[in-house]
């Protein structure tokens, strides 16, 4: 049996056309885009978060309860915040890998 040099003893996770490199993220970029895979998905979660938070504040003037539902602009932040990190850092994987 002849053997591939490229993959000898690697798993087919290890290769980087699979699997890319992820540069040095701090903890909050890390756990804020945890299991989104690309930066469309990371916006998408960001702007649904700001939907939802209007709407509560809108529907918080006819039932006050609902207000509170404003607080959830804040992880809309925090993903904004990630997402500016990884564009400033180039840690975004190549379309069409991963």
């Amino acid at each position: 049996m002849v053997r591939n040099r490229n993959r000898d003893s690697r798993a087919m996770n290890d290769i980087p056309e699979v699997n890319p490199p992820q540069p040095n993220r701090p903890w909050w970029v890390s756990f804020a885009l945890y299991g989104l895979p690309n930066r469309g998905s990371a916006l998408a979660s960001m702007w649904l978060l700001v939907w939802v938070a209007a709407l509560c504040v809108i529907y918080g003037f006819r039932d006050m309860r609902f207000s509170a539902g404003a607080a959830i602009v804040l992880p809309a932040l925090w993903y904004f915040q990630a997402i500016r990190w990884v564009d400033q850092h180039g840690g975004w994987p190549v379309k069409g890998r991963g």
